[in-house]
């Protein structure tokens, strides 16, 4: 139930202090009171202070376009993800010059991130053949060019960190926990998987990394380095023939190479189901952990307490992905996109980027449609941007009961979802399944379907 048809059916009395429901149509946004902006929270280990988790991807050269662009200047993220840069492009033979032209399209792209404001994550992948495991640009590079891959990090890093690009989030591939052999060749997946091994190839990319990130920081000590986004499909792999990728990370802490990163990146895609369903939370895969986005984050944080690691964690790729494109679809998302982001900022997940804004055509996961206009989940999007920056790391509370997901602001501002349990239970609910912020100190009496408890 929206917030409009429940005001038509209780009267103002009831909400008038309900401030948003994220979940509205494109040609509809609610009129609501301004949020006092606070200090940002800052990346651990880092070493300057960070915007609010909100991000987005889009695909080469999309950003640049205007009807994006200014798509990405109304949603208000802080982050954008960018696939662009290829070694190969700009170094097509061993020991050849540096063609800076091949990235044209990526410089245009970081001076669209500096008008919108956004933050440049920039993924360094596609290498050359002569550089790799396999006849492929999506391999493993191999030992003996760990020297020339740091070089090209040094001349690239050297280029892109200054004004007017400003790029200093570096991350090394993308979903590199994927084995050459179960993608197309020259793929855009990091492809550094190796089916064969213990460790999955884990250990050769931390060499990799012992070798490269010293370059990045000798050249801009100021840099940060991120373990290309991980796939991990799931915790425990039985499939026959496919190897163990969960023990990557293992593999690159096996190597010695905790000194080498700054930041472990991850991703989740789960699949829409139906409009009562809590897609993240039910994911056969990690249902046992608490979801996609908490049961993720707390099997690479074990892996890493087990070495005596801490390093901050970017979700810095996710949707909600479907095979049809009806209205109850893409009113999941936008309930879906709110429920990941505030779990994401609740357990200090410090970016969280969709993919994409643009419409990419895969699976229905674009904020924008093929026109560029909004999607209902980009407009959720944006109102959760707005009503929530600086308001601090949310905090779950169990105050309303076994019904409601709940997560306190350090304003006393609420959000209020439906939980996994209220969603399967196909009942008349004790919330609204579209999630709501709510101040605290001026709640309504009854909201909803029910009433909260005392205070």
């Amino acid at each position: 139930m929206s917030l409009f048809r429940f005001t038509r059916r209780f009267g103002w009395s009831c909400v008038l202090f309900m401030v948003l429901t994220f979940v509205v149509m494109a040609t509809a946004q609610p009129a609501i009171s301004t949020v006092p902006v606070q200090a940002a929270p800052t990346v651990q280990q880092a070493t300057a202070a960070t915007p609010p988790i909100y991000g987005i991807e889009t695909n080469t050269g999309r950003i640049a376009s205007r009807g994006v662009q200014n798509q990405a200047s109304a949603l208000g993220a802080s982050w954008l993800r960018l696939n662009t840069v290829s070694w190969r492009g700009v170094q097509a033979e061993p020991d050849g010059p540096y063609d800076w032209s091949a990235l044209a399209n990526f410089e245009r792209e970081l001076a669209a991130a500096n008008e919108t404001g956004m933050i440049p994550i920039v993924i360094v992948d596609d290498y050359p053949r002569w550089a790799t495991r396999y006849e492929t640009s999506c391999s493993a590079i191999t030992s003996d060019r760990f020297n020339d891959f740091a070089q090209f990090m040094t001349a690239l890093v050297e280029r892109y960190h200054q004004a007017p690009y400003n790029v200093r989030y570096w991350e090394m591939g993308n979903e590199v926990d994927i084995d050459p052999s179960l993608v197309a060749q020259d793929n855009f997946f990091g492809c550094w998987g190796d089916i064969e091994d213990t460790y999955y190839g884990g250990e050769h990319y931390g060499e990799m990394l012992k070798v490269v990130t010293p370059a990045i920081k000798q050249t801009d000590p100021n840099a940060l380095v991120m373990i290309g986004g991980l796939l991990l499909d799931r915790p425990n792999t039985t499939i026959s023939g496919r190897g163990k990728p969960e023990r990557f990370l293992e593999g690159i802490l096996e190597a010695g190479a905790a000194d080498s990163f700054d930041i472990v990146a991850f991703h989740t895609y789960p699949w829409f189901r139906e409009r009562r369903v809590d897609s993240d939370l039910t994911d056969y895969r990690w249902s046992l952990l608490g979801g996609g986005v908490i049961g993720k984050a707390t099997f690479l944080r074990d892996i890493m307490a087990r070495y005596g690691v801490d390093k901050p964690l970017f979700l810095n790729e996710t949707a909600l992905l479907g095979f049809i494109h009806e209205e109850s679809f893409y009113q999941s998302q936008a309930d879906h996109i709110v429920r990941m982001a505030i779990r994401a900022a609740s357990i200090d997940i410090q970016a969280f980027c969709w993919y994409t804004l643009h419409n990419n055509g895969w699976f229905s996961g674009g904020l924008l449609d093929g026109s560029n206009q909004p999607r209902p989940a980009f407009i959720a999007y944006q109102q959760l941007i707005e009503r929530t920056s600086g308001l601090g790391t949310p905090v779950r509370t169990n105050d309303y009961g076994d019904t409601v997901e709940a997560y306190r602001f350090t304003n006393r501002t609420v959000c209020l979802m439906c939980s996994g349990l209220a969603m399967r239970r196909h009942t008349p609910l004790n919330c609204h399944e579209q999630p709501l912020l709510l101040p605290l100190n001026v709640m309504a009496s009854r909201w909803s379907w029910g009433q909260p408890p005392e205070r």
